[in-house]
């Protein structure tokens, strides 16, 4: 009986190591996931910043071009007026947006934020087919089902 005691006791260690080292390793896991998902979220918002740099350059000098000879063509006027006034509106909401980007990163680092998952793929909706039609020449009236389950009347000397 001791021999017993003392393989349940061995498995019973055994159990808890075990237990210890996949706590461990989920651990190690989600700090890899953490790190690489801050890694490619913060090379993200660095790409974000350039580009609205530039987009905000090319923005001006669109509206500087379109503004010289908005006094002649009114068309250009408004295409100039609204450039200067998207223009605006993306530079606010980019303050706003940036700030909350750049602190992204290291709130996923030291768990603060979820990490955050893969977009998921569009679904494409396929068309059903129609159920099969028949073409009938009643006879005599008649009551019927459709394809749904839903009772119908077809009249006499008349094609259903």
């Amino acid at each position: 009986m001791s021999s017993l005691a003392a393989l349940d006791d061995a498995l019973a260690v055994l159990a808890q190591d075990k237990a210890e080292a996949e706590r461990q390793l989920a651990a190690e896991r989600e700090r890899i996931m953490r790190a690489s998902s801050r890694d490619k979220l913060a090379k993200q918002v660095s790409a974000i910043e350039a580009a609205l740099a530039g987009y905000l350059d090319q923005s001006r000098m669109l509206a500087a071009a379109l503004s010289e000879i908005g006094h002649r063509h009114f068309e250009s006027r408004e295409m100039a007026s609204f450039v200067q006034n998207t223009m605006g509106q993306i530079e606010v909401a980019a303050n706003f947006a940036l700030a909350e980007l750049k602190a992204m990163p290291e709130a996923i680092r030291e768990h603060r934020q979820a990490i955050p998952g893969e977009p998921a793929p569009a679904s494409v909706a396929s068309a059903t087919e129609p159920p099969p039609t028949m073409t009938v020449f009643m006879l005599r009236s008649s009551h019927y089902r459709d394809f749904d389950g839903r009772k119908r009347f077809s009249g006499q000397w008349g094609d259903r």
